[in-house]
């Protein structure tokens, strides 16, 4: 997962040049003008974006190196005060350090307004896709990678590019990103009118484009250099549709649930400029628990599962970050310290396995010495440390969630079902009464999924569990990291006077009994964090019930809900032949109908990320994850699973 910066000489102190390519990223002689020059201009870029229908303009660049077409096309769209949305997409195998795009970006003072929120957003050096909300009208998706492997599992949906940048190294030295192989999938990411420039001229590389449909041109290079290519797609022609046709979801959703998955995709929707209304079935001071960790799900191998999870890790840190510039939301950046045989696992964390996967960026290995320099305390074991983890209020991110006027909040409106006719959603009360009719809804009440129809069919695990505040030892030092050990106990700067929060039990049901019991599990457990293992005393100042509910295999329920009738006769051949390939249509899912479930531990992770998926797919925006990402934690894996296995 992660990648090698390049390896760069500088030219006149100026311009990088790669080692490994043995090229330069830029003309020496002036590369704004160059930029311009072989990718603003012959894309039209200004003139389309004042003249178009389009609700969004999507360019794509193969090739990023340090942003500056990015940053000039961003630039261009600004001075032309565009409101129509600019949507980026790039992608790069090797991306420049934070300190590499900053010797770069210090060249151009000129740029200095747009490539500082560059700089600042500027993605880990991990492979998949980055989501950088740039500014208000400016997504960057950023695709990290090998450029073939990138584009083959881009989920675009039915969306098409507009514009194509090529601006890889020269075909001599990287041959990979010119191949018949790349223009094909250019070719199918294309319309009639999609523009595409480069400034390589090479014959091979416009062969590849004209087999692949478009029509090609040489044109004057910049400085120097004789020619480039200028191309157009001309195939698939269709007539552009009127947009009373085009269907609109966006105009009203609903959201079922709000805890912090409905909570996070109503902020998600809201932002787009999108009404939701919220239904909660209790008030919404008795449905949170007070404080939840942000923390990555770890995992020994590199694999579809364990690249999702660490993208939500980042992803939710990175909102949290943004977010709290300009207001308290309850977040607090501590750091967390996770301990060997952190969260009743049983085997010691294989430091060295897990290095071999996740960089330094994501965490550092400690020595019990190491972990005692970091927290100050006498803990008892070393483990990891993630600089960029903390915890939440989870009330003060939910009210900031939902402090939008495009969002209304009704509390104690239990839905009890939900039906589907003539394109609109009627969501109906235990007594069979409409509560109101939308046309997309989103289901976010894990707890309930069995009680709709439509979702029944999902399995989800529901456990209980109690949390503790408890006094520390006056002796004792505070703590100022979040820590897992055997228990989780919480910094107690931001709640003066109730203590520490020790999280948490876990209960198939919730009783008197197992109460009592939960606060001696929850002390001893914690205690065991610490050498003298009594940091906390034996003194309650309150307790918290909260229920968490997952599902068998772990991965939340993120994306379109499935019509198991549908999908079941589609599939069927798969009863037969487990091995035998399949493909889900459209018409086996249920229109306009989404599902953000089953987060379980890691939910202030995956339901942002979540709540971004759900979003960009309402919005018919580029997806922020890959295929394979859609189809991990799409509730449809239950079908297939089910089929296979010949349980359906």
């Amino acid at each position: 997962m992660e990648l090698k910066p390049p390896e760069l000489e500088w030219l006149n102190s100026k311009i990088p040049f790669s080692k490994k390519y043995e090229d330069r990223y830029y003309s020496d002689e002036n590369p704004l003008e160059e930029c311009k020059h072989v990718y603003l201009n012959p894309n039209g870029l200004a003139n389309r974006w004042t003249t178009s229908t389009e609700k969004r303009f999507i360019v794509a660049e193969i090739g990023f190196g340090f942003g500056l077409n990015f940053i000039l096309t961003a630039a261009l769209h600004a001075e032309h005060g565009i409101d129509k949305q600019l949507h980026y997409i790039a992608f790069e195998k090797s991306p420049p350090t934070q300190k590499q795009a900053q010797q770069f970006f210090k060249n151009f003072p000129e740029l200095k307004t747009f490539s500082n929120v560059l700089l600042n957003k500027l993605p880990k050096l991990i492979s998949g896709c980055h989501r950088v909300k740039f500014s208000e009208n400016i997504t960057l998706d950023l695709h990290y990678g090998d450029v073939k492997d990138e584009i083959s599992d881009f989920d675009l949906r039915n969306l098409k590019i507009s514009a194509w940048f090529i601006d890889g190294f020269s075909p001599t030295t990287n041959p990979s990103i010119w191949t018949n192989f790349i223009c094909k999938k250019i070719s199918q990411f294309s319309r009639y009118g999609t523009t595409l420039s480069s400034y390589s001229a090479a014959g091979s590389f416009r062969r590849n484009l004209k087999t692949n449909g478009f029509e090609v041109k040489k044109s004057s290079g910049f400085g120097r250099k004789r020619h480039m290519t200028v191309a157009k797609f001309i195939a698939n022609y269709e007539a552009p549709r009127n947009k009373t046709e085009i269907e609109n979801t966006t105009d009203s959703v609903a959201v079922i649930g709000a805890g912090i998955a409905g909570c996070a995709a109503a902020f998600s929707l809201a932002k787009r400029n999108i009404s939701v209304q919220l239904f909660e079935s209790q008030e919404h001071d008795l449905t949170r628990i007070s404080l939840l960790a942000l923390r990555p799900r770890l995992f020994k191998d590199i694999s579809t599962e364990s690249e999702f999870f660490l993208h939500s890790y980042l992803y939710a840190g990175s909102q949290l970050d943004l977010h709290s510039i300009d207001r308290d939301i309850g977040w607090n950046k501590t750091g967390v310290i996770q301990l060997e045989r952190a969260l009743n696992k049983r085997t010691n964390i294989s430091q060295e396995n897990y290095r071999a996967i996740y960089p330094n960026s994501v965490f550092h290995t400690l020595t019990k010495k190491q972990a005692k320099d970091l927290s100050k305390l006498n803990l008892s074991r070393g483990g990891l440390y993630f600089p960029d983890g903390g915890f939440v209020k989870t009330g003060e991110l939910c009210s900031f969630y939902l402090d939008d006027n495009k969002i209304t909040k009704n509390y104690s409106s239990p839905v009890h079902s939900i039906e589907y006719s003539n394109g609109t959603w009627t969501l109906y009360s235990s007594s069979q009464n409409t509560i109101a009719q939308v046309k997309t809804v989103i289901i976010a009440n894990s707890h309930s999924l069995t009680q709709f129809n439509q979702t029944e069919f999902l399995p989800i695990s529901i456990t209980h569990g109690y949390s503790n505040w408890f006094q520390k030892d006056q002796k004792q030092d505070e703590p100022n990291q979040v820590i897992c050990g055997e228990k989780t106990i919480f910094p107690s700067t931001s709640f003066e006077g109730k203590g520490h929060l020790v999280a948490a039990t876990y209960e198939k049901f919730l009783s008197e009994s197992s109460k009592l019991k939960a606060v001696k599990e929850n002390l001893t457990g914690a205690n065991r964090i610490f050498t003298n293992q009594s940091f906390l005393l034996n003194r309650i100042k309150g307790s918290e019930a909260g229920t968490r509910c997952g599902t068998p295999d772990r991965v939340p329920y993120i994306g379109r809900v499935p019509n198991i009738a549908l999908a079941t006769k589609e599939l069927a051949h798969l009863r037969r032949n487990a091995k035998a390939k399949f493909n889900i249509t459209d018409q086996c899912f249920w229109p306009n109908l989404y599902i953000t479930a089953g987060h379980g531990s890691n939910g202030l992770s995956t339901s942002s990320f979540g709540a971004e998926i759900i979003a960009s797919i309402i919005n018919q925006e580029p997806s922020p994850v890959s295929k394979r990402h859609s189809n991990l934690i799409c509730p449809s894996r239950v079908i297939v699973k089910g089929l296979k296995k010949q349980r359906i």
